[in-house]
């Protein structure tokens, strides 16, 4: 990845940062213009399930990925900027649409969905529903 950003025309716009504390990197979350999640048109990441998306969608920023796997099954274009494909050209395209589209309701919508699918509290409740509703049968 370092040899990417070296080449890189806009080198001195882009720092790498690992093993940082998790307050720290939910700072940077927070402060994003957007979260991106791309997921390479591969069997592997359809099958695979981004976590990213409950963690993105908390610290309300705008999320940008691709349609493939899970994401379309969560998100469509009102809760993220979703590219049709991993393709550079069209990821630029959303990033561009983030910055220049107000994105409250996009992440409030996200919000939702994270709400909804992910909080432990509200999944918790229709686990327990299902475990009742299986065990009386």
């Amino acid at each position: 990845m370092r040899i990417y950003v070296e080449k890189s025309s806009k080198a001195n716009l882009i720092t790498i940062e690992s093993n940082i504390p998790y307050s720290l990197l939910i700072s940077y979350y927070k402060n994003a213009n957007a979260l991106l999640i791309p997921l390479p048109e591969t069997v592997q990441h359809k099958a695979r399930f981004p976590h990213k998306i409950g963690e993105y969608a908390a610290c309300k920023s705008p999320i940008i990925s691709n349609k493939w796997g899970e994401i379309s099954n969560y998100l469509d274009e009102k809760s993220a900027f979703l590219a049709k494909h991993y393709n550079t050209e069209e990821f630029a395209e959303q990033i561009s649409k983030c910055l220049n589209t107000d994105t409250n309701s996009l992440v409030q919508n996200a919000q939702k969905v994270a709400a909804n699918e992910f909080d432990f509290k509200i999944v918790s409740k229709k686990i327990i529903t299902l475990i009742n509703r299986i065990s009386k049968n």
